[in-house]
């Protein structure tokens, strides 16, 4: 630490004494004036411009001043009160996708991420780093009046609410759905956890490990390769499953918010979640019942998804640091560096947007580092500020030092703080709706998702496993199938009826219909193109059916293609690709 602070230090001297030398060059030259030192002075203000310039990029590729928030929620503001893994990287994954995200901790509770793997420093662990990105941090006691009046401010602002507790956390410290619903009634409030929040489990801790052991996922490896006894997958594998399925869920209620102009309660549990993710193949043979409610025996032997669906199978398998050796991996690989903690990699968002890009974003912030900026965009003065610190009614980086008796480190802090820029934290930009809107809609019947319209063209598990997600989100999804190529999934588990029961799960709640050469099926092709707002693809479909995205998009400037491939490529960037919930309602609210 003191090594990384003394280098902190370097860097701000060495610059101080640059402007020092500079600004006396300057006054010497101005002094003087006359046609003799005129260049002097031109000289040494020139000097002074190209010194700041250069120190402002080093703030700025250093984390300190943030950039222009890009990407497709841009404008999207954040309140994340989660820790560890599940709710961090719901919002994780928004700010990836450039929403602004203000993570808020305890000092007597701080986010324990910040422990968990290797770090440069105290508080800046491996984890942090992938579960808060391009975050700011602002450190609250929400158990006093003035830390709960800072929150409450924070959530005037919001578009989303994150947060994992225990059921019941929320209500001992006043911030549960109903009040924060009286502060901004379109705050989109997502609430995680682990068995959901009533039952006979929710109120226990819960692990990742333990949601495998529940759902079945151990026991289901029990007797493959070497394994005589239940096996758990050594990552934190429901926690990340529940993130992308809540993040989902929370792109659908913005598109509904957009639509009905109101927020919602979103509540997403990781054993929930665990079973979502999988039944397809996991409980594929537990599908078709009897009447006595057991397993139908008369269901065809179920034949496994990977016999059906093959794929290339790799020679030997690589170890962990053979594979990111490989150039598929290295290519995904971003380096990112900290003024203070030097240089990071990360994996790249995985999906390509043409019309909104997404930028890598900033390391994971320090404990409280933005908490005085954040405090200063919402109104509150520098006397107001210190007297809030001073009673550790929120705490920034160099306070935190303080406390902890190293006030001088802790001033090399303060000049960060200082000099800490990037845009303001604002209220949503977000178009919204009024009452008076014709186009309103008060309810949406069949989901968030509601109205948007998804023509499926793609085979096996991912794409339609992406469009399943829509459809039961709400939204019209209509999967077509060419004669003589139908999807290998209609013969994978137990197959009754000629339906097999994973092309059940991975295809409800869809409208479907086949296709061949003629002239009228190439025209019904068409209106489904003209029909849809969202068009999911791969390359099999593209063969199949002669329409690329390119095609698509010629004509259709305003659709959503989302192509789904093995490996993202460079040449086919589509008109937006989208997460596994396509991002539709941004598309809908452009075009609108």
């Amino acid at each position: 630490v003191t090594g990384c602070l003394k280098s902190c230090e370097k860097v701000i001297m060495v610059s101080v004494a640059g402007f020092s030398a500079t600004a006396v060059a300057v006054a010497v030259g101005l002094a003087q004036y006359d046609v003799v030192s005129t260049p002097v002075a031109a000289l040494s203000l020139a000097v002074i411009f190209g010194s700041v310039l250069i120190m402002r990029k080093k703030l700025r590729a250093g984390g300190i001043i943030r950039g222009e928030v890009q990407g497709p929620l841009a404008g999207v503001t954040v309140v994340d009160l989660s820790v560890v893994i599940a709710g961090p990287w719901v919002s994780a994954l928004l700010s990836e996708l450039g929403a602004e995200v203000i993570k808020v901790e305890c000092l007597n509770l701080p986010d324990s991420a910040r422990g968990l793997g290797c770090g440069p420093v105290r508080g800046l662990a491996s984890l942090l780093q992938c579960t808060a990105p391009g975050k700011q941090s602002i450190v609250l006691d929400l158990k006093t009046d003035s830390g709960l009046d800072v929150f409450h401010k924070l959530i005037e602002r919001a578009d989303v609410f994150v947060q994992n507790f225990r059921p019941g956390a929320m209500d001992r410290l006043n911030i549960a759905y109903g009040v924060l619903k009286k502060i901004n009634d379109k705050l989109v409030y997502c609430s995680c956890s682990g068995f959901g929040q009533d039952g006979p489990r929710s109120d226990k801790r819960i692990y990742d490990v333990i949601i495998q052991a529940f759902s079945g996922s151990t026991m289901c490896q029990k007797g493959h390769n070497t394994a005589s006894r239940p096996m758990a997958v050594l990552q934190f594998y429901f926690d990340k499953v529940s993130a992308m399925l809540a993040c989902n869920a929370v792109l659908a209620a913005l598109h509904a918010r957009h639509t009905t102009g109101r927020g919602q309660l979103i509540e997403n549990s990781m054993f929930d979640s665990a079973m979502y993710f999988l039944w397809p193949d996991v409980y594929q043979n537990k599908t078709w019942v009897s009447a006595d409610g057991n397993a139908d025996e008369s269901c065809t032997a179920p034949t496994p998804l990977v016999d059906v669906l093959g794929g290339e199978k790799p020679s030997a398998i690589p170890t962990a640091d053979e594979a990111l050796k490989d150039p598929a991996v290295s290519r995904l690989r971003t380096f990112r560096h900290h003024l203070l903690f030097g240089g990071q990699h990360k994996s790249d968002f995985p999906a390509l947007f043409t019309k909104t890009p997404v930028p890598t974003r900033q390391v994971a912030p320090m404990l409280g580092e933005h908490t005085v900026k954040i405090a200063t965009e919402m109104g509150y003065d520098a006397a107001r500020i210190r007297d809030m610190l001073d009673k550790k009614e929120i705490v920034s980086t160099q306070t935190l030092l303080a406390h902890m008796g190293q006030a001088g480190k802790g001033k090399v802090f303060g000049i960060v703080e200082r000099v800490q820029g990037g845009p303001p934290f604002t209220s949503t930009v977000l178009p919204t709706v009024h009452a008076t809107d014709t186009n309103v809609r008060t309810t949406l019947r069949n989901g968030p998702l509601d109205g948007v319209k998804v023509f499926e063209l793609t085979y096996g598990v991912t794409g339609p496993m992406a469009s399943v997600v829509l459809a039961d989100f709400g939204a019209d999804v209509i999967k077509v199938e060419f004669d003589g190529g139908l999807d290998p999934t209609r013969v994978c588990g137990a197959v009754k009826n000629g339906l097999g029961s994973a092309f059940l799960h991975l295809n409800r709640n869809k409208r479907a219909i086949k296709i061949d050469d003629s002239a009228a099926s190439q025209v019904a092709l068409q209106q489904l193109l003209d029909w849809a707002d969202v068009v999911l693809g791969d390359h099999r479909a593209e063969t199949l059916f002669g329409v690329t995205a390119d095609d698509i998009t010629r004509t259709r400037p305003d659709i959503i293609y989302v192509h789904v491939g093995a490996v993202l490529s460079s040449r086919l960037r589509c008109d937006r690709i989208g997460l596994i919930c396509g991002l539709a309602h941004f598309g809908v609210t452009e075009r609108d």
